[in-house]
């Protein structure tokens, strides 16, 4: 299975099971050292430069950012929960 396919599946779930999927992801990082978190963050900077330069990926203001993660955080949590696109899932990192 591909990352991909692993985060379509992801995203299929309901916002706490996302959340708590969430949170086992980013604890299994607290094994990695410094050296290696170093390391994988220069790897993602580097493709998200790619992404830029090659027109696939667009920056947004982190204010809009911010809003829109509110709105469907608050969308989730009423039980109407918003679904991401390929495109937006692509700015970021995780």
């Amino acid at each position: 299975m591909t990352t991909e396919q692993v985060e379509n599946e992801a995203l299929k779930l309901k916002p706490q099971e996302r959340a708590e999927l969430a949170e086992k992801l980013l604890r299994s990082l607290e094994d990695l050292s410094e050296e290696e978190i170093e390391r994988l963050w220069v790897k993602e900077a580097i493709r998200r430069d790619a992404e830029l330069d090659s027109g696939s990926a667009s920056m947004r203001d982190a204010e809009d950012v911010f809003r829109d993660a509110r709105a469907n955080y608050y969308s989730g949590r009423s039980g109407g929960g918003a679904t991401a696109t390929k495109s937006s899932t692509k700015r970021w990192p995780y």
